[in-house]
This record gives C-alpha cells, structure tokens and sequence, in this order.
C-alpha cells in the first residue's frame, strides 16, 4: 500500500509548533518532507539594511526570488504529494499558494495567528489575507476565526486548538522549589503586561522572561518581582506546576475571539493552577473555579490572588483537576495532530 505524502512548508528553528506536526505526521505513517521557508527567508534578508528595506518597501520584489527557490525544489524531488500543509504563509505570494495546488491532491494551511487581522508585527501580512481561498482546508486554534473563514471568505476551515507537548518529561528542580509560594508570569516583556502587573501590587509575583523586564521598566515593583531568568522546557513546566498559579494575559486578540493560547494548556497539564482572561473556549476546556480561574478585570485577578495566597491547598486541588482534565480530554498536540491527520485522510 502507497504511503500518503506531506509536505510541511514553514519555520522548523527551535520551538517553533511545525515541529509537533513532524513528529506527530511520522508517527501516524505519513511520508513527511519539510521545507524551511523561514530560514530561506531569514538568510536573504540577513543584516542588510538594503534587503531589510527592500522587504519592507517592496516586498514582492523580495519574495519573489525566494518563492522561485521553492518552486525549484518542487521540480527537483518531482514528487507529487497528498497534501500540502503551509504554516501561515507571510512568505508566499499569493499565486505562489495558487500555483502549489498543482503540487499535491490537497493544499491546507495552518495559521497559529488571525489570517485577516494583524495586531502586531510578524502575526500576518496582506500575502496571507489574499492567499485565503486559494487553500482547500485553513484550520486555526480559535472556532469564530473558522466561521469566518467559511461565512466570509467561503473556505473550509478546520478547528485545530493548541494543546501541550506529551514527549516533556518534568523534572525535579529545586532551585525553583521556592515558586510554591508565590504566583508566576512567565513571558516576555510588553508595556500591557508590564502596567497589568505593576497593578497587582503584590508581594507573592514572580517574574521570569528576556532581560527587557529589567532593561525597559522602570517600576519599582516590576525590578523587585522580575528574577532575572527565562524559563523554557522542563524548567518552564516545573516552574508552572510548583507556583501557586500562573498568570494568563490573553493578548488583544484572542481576547475579540473568545479563544485561547498556547498556555492554556501548558500550565494544566504542569499541574499549575491557570488563573486567565474568562473566554468562551478557556471555559469550555477547563470548568471555573475546579480546573480553573478566571477574570474579567484587575480588580477581580487582585482578589483571586488573595484568596489563593490565603488557600493554597485550593489551588493545589485546582492543579491537579486541571492536569487529570488536560489528560482525560485529549488536549496534546500528539491527539490533535491524530484527529487533524484521520480528517485530511478524509478529504483525499
């Protein structure tokens, strides 16, 4: 029996979500190929003011040498694949993602940020919005950004939400074990974020993220709270899991949609107490006030933070909800990435 064949065209440096896809797609017996469109992109433009301001001035004429490298590559393997999966897409033009219809049965995309509205930079460009229709499939983490795309740009849409990675094993780290008694924003530094939690007042903070938080604010509170370290993979987890809760600003966008981010269910999954922006997708995953905390303004996370402080063991319990919850429902990129690859199965 034929493999079916997929090709993942976007950006594989380190951390980036195609690598759940890769892993996941050979996993379930898919004949996976990758293209680094990123990277291309990434090694033209370089340091060169000259091709950052090409790019940004005129960036068909920048891209179009860099979608003919691609269409190459295409020629070169002369295979014909299944399916096509385009991460987001910045950097295809849009009758490049026309043209890579004759290259596969079924062209899909896979956009990790909204594909019409770009609320900041390197979330979108016009490419993606003109490139819409001309994909079979576009799935996306939030459901009205897919009804959007079925109602108003008349494209199958596929609801694909983030999930955490099954392959992290957490371990040990007692040099965060002190977390248990404070509340954590792990992140990096924006003015909302940083005038958010300069609010809280609180003592019981912990900031972890780049050294912007200490270069860039000048608020007492902040300087006192920022530990002066990012976090990432296991660390990151443990960290998530040992804190009395872990604070979840919802950028703007995700707050218009109703919908989520990656953390939501990262920190579940560690085991930590998620307190976020009340959405309709975050309450329809995990159950307020048992798998979960929610807010709606300042003054409502200032008293959450409060009560928890005061009842530990409470939040304790909410963790571990949270973590049976993130298991029992299939919420890893492992069971979504399944569910994604059993529905595009189905449209060949």
């Amino acid at each position: 029996m034929r493999q079916n064949r997929i090709l993942l065209i976007g950006s594989f440096s380190k951390g980036a979500i195609e690598h759940q896809f890769l892993r996941v797609f050979s996993e379930v017996s898919w004949g996976v190929s990758t293209y680094d469109l990123r990277e291309t992109f990434n090694e033209a433009r370089g340091d060169s003011l000259f091709r950052k301001s090409q790019h940004r001035l005129m960036p068909r004429q920048f891209l179009g040498p860099l979608n003919k490298r691609l269409f190459k590559y295409l020629e070169k393997g002369k295979i014909k694949y299944d399916v096509i999966l385009v991460f987001k897409g910045m950097e295809l033009l849009p009758e490049s993602v026309l043209e890579l219809r004759t290259y596969c049965r079924l062209l899909v995309n896979y956009n990790p940020d909204h594909p019409t509205k770009i609320y900041s930079r390197g979330s979108g460009n016009k490419f993606v919005k003109d490139a819409i229709s001309h994909y079979h499939i576009y799935s996306s983490y939030a459901k009205r950004i897919c009804r959007d795309l079925k109602d108003i740009h008349g494209v199958e849409s596929y609801f694909l939400p983030f999930g955490y990675d099954e392959t992290i094993t957490i371990q040990s780290n007692p040099r965060l074990d002190y977390l248990e008694h404070f509340f954590v924003f792990i992140g990096a530094f924006d003015r909302d974020r940083e005038r958010a939690l300069d609010q809280l007042q609180s003592e019981y903070l912990k900031i972890f993220g780049g050294s912007e938080w200490e270069s860039k604010s000048k608020r007492e509170r902040i300087k006192k709270s920022y530990t002066g370290e990012s976090l990432y993979n296991e660390s990151y987890y443990f960290a998530q899991g040992k804190a009395l809760g872990s604070i979840n600003f919802l950028r703007q966008q995700n707050l218009i949609e109703e919908s989520h981010n990656m953390r939501t269910f990262e920190v579940p999954f560690a085991g930590g107490m998620l307190i976020a922006d009340r959405t309709e997708e975050q309450l329809e995953f995990f159950e307020e006030g048992k798998e979960a905390v929610y807010f709606s303004t300042m003054e409502e996370l200032k008293s959450l933070l409060d009560f928890y402080q005061k009842h530990p063991e409470k939040a304790r319990a909410i963790g571990l909800n949270a973590h049976k919850r993130s298991i029992n429902s299939n919420y890893s990129y492992r069971n979504r990435i399944q569910e994604f690859s059993k529905h595009l199965l189905e449209q060949l």
